[in-house]
């Protein structure tokens, strides 16, 4: 539960650019405001197991302030956030500190480090998220799917061989079968030997939810769902009057994309992968010029009806008896445990079961009883966003997030906003059978457009000197440890002398469940 919130507040402090508007913006599109935030977390709606230790962490989440200002540059994409954390029943116990950068390149600093810099390489982050789970077992791939640059980065040489190989057809046209056949052979070499892609889709497999096998199949076999799914048969393109529909050979409609003025509708059905699952898309958003909705909905089920998987017969299985075999994997539970009494029919005198030797049959397609399904079923409606800000506005944001892939969360984001800046965002569980849930956390304060001013271009910024913190070598390891770590360790003990006890009690019961603790006293 305590990751799933957590996850939902990044996710909430990512889109809050996106509901920040042009008020105030110069000629180049740069944007500033003032804010200055409170916070209550309600301990009482976490699960009973964990109210105890979220009531900690609510002392003192309840008793912080946090107040500065941020700006961007759209032209450069780079952002300036400089705000000052503070106790709202002790101001002077403030800590400054600054963040900025581009969204590849993000920098943090404060005094509280004597002015140090620290580099978090974004394109990297999955990488040491997946690391710290195996060491740690701390689910921070969760985070990182959350960034988009994680996603965008690993997708990057898929896009650009979509981009070179198939283009785009603003004016109609055909997708023909050599352009097919050479994005599948292009996508085949890409999936087999771009380690971020493969990174990315073995991250989101090993975080799913008893589905690893199914997930990392669907994902890995992309290139050879193209085959399947048209046949190498072109495929029309029709565009025209804001339409634009891609067609199969069949007739079927695979994309389809309608604008009109103040409103984008977009949907995707495709058809079913040699396991059955579904890829589907719908998204619907409208803008009057005063606020703005938006629609979206995505899900990968399973249709029982679109494939028939052979079962696997005893003499075409593995060879079982091959030495060492069993003592092996008999103990891993990973789909390959064998056991005659539990798998064998008397009546039918068969072998069931997808554990039977293997996961797989003889056409790769995974067996029947291995398949969930459903792995994925998303949806994020929003209705009254504001289109700019500072103004009179009401908004609500439903995020339900269901089946095997992610942890399954859903939650309710309130939003109200007023023209002289005051702000209100609260978080809620969705509705009960028609009955309003208890509030999970609540944001309250002001953002106030401020003197816009041009940022500079991050990604130009000379690294000499800065701490990357997720990719330290012998030397830069010990020049932290030397410059940064010491007044970072004395700006937090003045931190916990400030927190509440109950606070530090539950921050010290997490780092020994996780080992963090242990690790740290080790070094």
């Amino acid at each position: 539960m305590k990751r799933r919130f957590l996850c939902l507040l990044c996710a909430l402090l990512l889109m809050i650019p996106s509901l920040v508007p042009a008020e105030g913006a110069v000629p180049d599109g740069s944007r500033s405001f003032d804010f200055d935030f409170t916070f209550t977390l309600n301990a009482q709606a976490f699960p009973k197991l964990l109210r105890s230790r979220m009531a900690g962490y609510a002392a003192l989440i309840n008793r912080l302030g946090l107040k500065g200002n941020i700006a961007w540059t759209p032209a450069t994409e780079s952002m300036e956030l400089n705000a000052v954390l503070y106790f709202t029943d002790n101001p002077s116990k403030a800590y400054p500190f600054s963040v900025y950068g581009a969204q590849p390149r993000i920098f943090i600093t404060s005094p509280l480090l004597q002015n140090e810099v620290i580099l978090l390489n974004m394109a990297a982050l999955l990488e040491f998220a997946v690391k710290t789970k195996k060491t740690l077992g701390i689910p921070l791939p969760y985070l990182a799917y959350l960034y988009p640059l994680t996603t965008e980065y690993a997708m990057a040489g898929p896009a650009a061989i979509w981009k070179e190989v198939i283009g785009s057809y603003p004016e109609g046209g055909q997708v023909t079968e050599e352009q097919l056949r050479t994005l599948t052979q292009r996508w085949s070499e890409e999936f087999m030997n771009n380690p971020d892609l493969q990174r990315w889709i073995s991250a989101l497999a090993d975080g799913s939810d008893n589905a690893e096998a199914a997930v990392e199949y669907e994902f890995t076999h992309a290139p050879d769902y193209i085959e399947k799914a048209t046949g190498f048969r072109p495929i029309t393109v029709t565009a025209g009057n804001g339409s634009e529909v891609w067609t199969g050979s069949n007739g079927e409609t695979l994309y389809s994309r309608q604008e009109s003025e103040g409103a984008v509708s977009m949907s995707v059905t495709l058809p079913a992968s040699q396991n059955g699952y579904v890829p589907f898309l719908v998204y619907s958003s409208a803008n009057d010029g005063v606020t703005s909705s938006f629609k979206l909905e995505t899900s990968l089920n399973r249709d029982p009806y679109a494939v028939v998987v052979e079962p696997v017969p005893a003499e075409d299985s593995y060879a079982g008896e091959e030495e060492g075999f069993y003592d092996e994997y008999a103990d891993e539970d990973e789909g390959y445990y064998y056991d005659e009494d539990e798998y064998f029919d008397e009546e039918s005198g068969e072998y069931s079961g997808y554990n039977y030797y293997d996961e797989y049959g003889e056409s790769g397609a995974l067996q029947e009883e291995a398949l969930p399904a459903s792995l994925l079923h998303l949806i994020v409606e929003a209705e009254g966003l504001p289109v700019s800000l500072p103004a009179d506005s009401n908004f609500n944001i439903l995020f339900n997030l269901l089946e095997k892939i992610f942890p399954n969360y859903g939650a309710v984001i309130h939003g109200e906003t007023k023209k002289d800046g005051s702000l209100l965002l609260t978080v809620r569980k969705p509705d009960n059978n028609g009955k309003q849930s208890e509030e999970i956390f609540r944001c309250t304060g002001t953002l106030v457009p401020a003197e816009a001013r041009e940022i500079p271009n991050y990604m130009q910024k000379e690294l000499d000197g800065i701490y990357n913190v997720f990719s330290f070598n012998e030397q830069k390891l010990a020049d932290f440890r030397n410059k940064v770590l010491p007044p970072l360790v004395r700006s937090i003990f003045s931190f916990v002398e400030a927190a509440p006890t109950s606070a530090c009690q539950s921050l010290l019961d997490d780092l020994t469940d996780s080992g963090i603790l242990d690790m740290v006293m080790k070094y």
